[in-house]
């Protein structure tokens, strides 16, 4: 699989509902359910990551528009 190089070429957002069972999806949102939730060390650590990524996005949405 290719990496993605722009937002551009990035794939559309596909709902889970459509690819899983409903057995499939109920034991998926158990499993997120049972995993720890993030401390605020590493909430700040993901929000470092994906800021300047998700300001560009909207950015490019709002020139679009």
């Amino acid at each position: 699989m290719s990496a993605v190089t722009s937002p551009e070429q990035a794939p559309t957002v596909v709902d889970p509902r459509t690819l899983l069972s409903a057995e499939e999806l109920a034991a998926a949102r158990a499993n997120v359910d049972r995993v720890p939730r993030l401390d605020p060390a590493q909430l700040d650590t993901v929000a470092a990551v994906f800021r300047p990524h998700v300001r560009a996005a909207l950015n490019r949405r709002s020139r679009a528009a």
